[in-house]
């Protein structure tokens, strides 16, 4: 997953060929088949029998649906169990043993070949210490197979698990602050690890320790995917019809599989003024005083300025409910609300980190449990405009 916010979010079943195609549209992506060798099993039972070492439990919106929110369980595991879960990846499903099972569905990656049986013998330690989360010793094994080496398709793959062995000790630090608490150093490191070793075999664990700290930094207002999240699930009721639609073009998608295109003003209007209004999530049961910001990305479809205010209303989000009403401008002119205007300024994407604290006009009478719903707003003076807006989320300090 996507990017600022290295994550992507899991995928909606689909069709082998719907899929086949968005995944060949999206690049850089590092989504692999998950399968795991019977030495990877083998050592992953001899671990869960080693001590236990806590771990923080993630605290997951309710209404997410593409990080698990049972993963309260997992709150005393063996720190070995974290790792060796992760590589459970396409890579690790090399495997000299033509008699094991496959699933015609996976997409299967051919072993290395080899000029001599030490090379073969080298390539299966290196795997067995990576799985054992021994870098060090993991490299040298794959140093010694990349020697032995019969072609270059082999030495490509193998010079890629000798580079995930480099990123090991990083990957290692990342945990340890997840542990700790320290999820905002634990997050930089999941982006530098991403940039880094993202089309490598650590590519899998990198995206675990992705999903154990995201929850602890964000919570998704409004993901645009299939089936909406909870606190999308009335504004995607309300959408405008004729005037928005959830596109899965990966050029208008900055994270996920979905966003959302809205072709803003021109519609109803006073005074010869166009105006607009777009549901974007419920935040009735939303702490949001436990949030510093929110952010947001917006496509822009030409070079055209857009003025539109984002918008928080005391009013619940419904179908019927009337533009103008206290939810919509009069809100706003009554400023019955909190809200922030802000400007389109380039074409393309656009991204906004918006503080909730310093940049918010705020009505001092009413609290943010007064405040049920979440809009984007376009008010005079506004032209027709077609943008996508994608990853709304709320982020903590």
């Amino acid at each position: 997953m996507p990017r600022l916010h290295p994550c992507g979010r899991s995928v909606s079943s689909k069709s082998a060929s719907e899929s086949a195609s968005e995944s060949a549209s999206f690049v850089g992506s590092t989504k692999l088949n998950s399968s795991i060798s019977c030495c990877s099993a083998t050592l992953l039972l001899l671990v869960l029998t080693i001590g236990t070492v806590a771990v923080p439990s993630v605290h997951a919106f309710e209404g997410e649906q593409w990080r698990n929110p049972s993963t309260n369980s997992l709150s005393c595991m063996p720190l070995s169990w974290m790792s060796l879960s992760w590589m459970s990846l396409s890579w690790m499903s090399l495997s000299f043993d033509e008699d094991s099972a496959e699933d015609p569905a996976e997409e299967k990656v051919d072993p290395p070949t080899f000029d001599s049986d030490e090379g073969k013998k080298s390539f299966i330690e290196g795997q067995e210490q990576f799985e054992q989360l021994a870098w060090r010793a993991a490299g040298r094994s794959f140093a010694v197979a990349r020697k032995a080496s019969a072609d270059s398709r082999s030495r490509k793959l193998i010079q890629a698990w000798e580079k995930a062995c480099k990123g090991g000790k990083s990957l290692d630090r990342a945990t340890e602050d997840l542990q700790k608490g320290a999820y905002r150093k634990a997050w930089g490191a999941v982006a530098t690890l991403r940039k880094k070793y993202g089309e490598t075999p650590l590519a899998t664990a990198i995206d675990a320790l992705e999903e154990k700290v995201y929850p602890e930094l964000f919570l998704d207002l409004a993901t645009f995917e299939e089936t909406p999240i909870e606190v999308e699930e009335a504004a995607r009721k309300a959408l405008p019809k004729d005037r928005s639609r959830i596109t899965r073009d990966p050029e208008r998608i900055f994270e996920g599989k979905g966003a959302l295109e809205w072709r803003s003003g021109g519609g109803q209007g006073f005074a010869g003024l166009s105006f607009g209004r777009l549901p974007i999530a419920t935040i009735e049961d939303v702490v949001m005083e436990d949030y510093r910001w929110i952010r947001f990305s917006i496509f822009n479809e030409d070079d055209n300025f857009g003025k539109f205010t984002l918008f928080f209303g005391t009013e619940a989000i419904s179908p019927n409910q009337a533009w103008a009403g206290a939810g919509g401008v009069a809100g706003l002119l009554r400023r019955n609300c909190y809200y922030h205007h802000f400007t389109l300024k380039k074409p393309g994407w656009n991204h906004f980190r918006i503080d909730l604290t310093k940049q918010l006009s705020m009505n001092e009478s009413l609290e943010w449990s007064d405040l049920l719903s979440l809009y984007l707003l376009t008010v005079p003076p506004s032209h027709p405009k077609q943008i996508t807006i994608d990853a709304v989320k709320l982020e903590k300090q």
